[in-house]
C-alpha cells in the first residue's frame, strides 16, 4: 500500500525519484503475489501453448517497435523534465 501511495505522490508532485521508486516496488511485490497463480496456470497448459504465445507476443513486439520507441523517448523526456 505505501509503494502505490509513493507512486501517486511522485506522480502528483511530478518528482522522479519517488514515481520511479515506488513503481519498481509496487510491480515487483505484485510479481510476487502473482507468481504461484501464475505457475498453477502454466502447469494446467498444453506443452504446445508457452511457446506458441511466446511466438506470437515477439511478433506483436516487432511488429510496433517503431511505435514502442517513439513512446520510451517521450517517456524518457518526461522523466528528464521532473525534478
Amino acid at each position: 500500500m505505501a509503494a502505490l501511495v509513493i507512486t501517486l505522490l511522485g506522480a502528483k508532485y511530478r518528482v522522479q525519484a519517488p514515481l520511479l521508486l515506488g513503481g519498481a516496488v509496487l510491480a515487483l511485490v505484485t510479481l510476487h503475489e502473482l507468481a504461484p497463480y501464475v505457475v498453477q496456470v502454466a502447469g494446467a497448459l498444453p506443452r504446445w501453448l508457452p511457446p506458441a504465445l511466446a511466438g506470437m507476443l515477439l511478433l506483436a513486439v516487432g511488429a510496433t517497435y517503431e511505435q514502442r520507441l517513439r513512446d520510451a523517448r517521450r517517456l524518457k523526456d518526461v522523466l528528464g523534465r521532473m525534478r
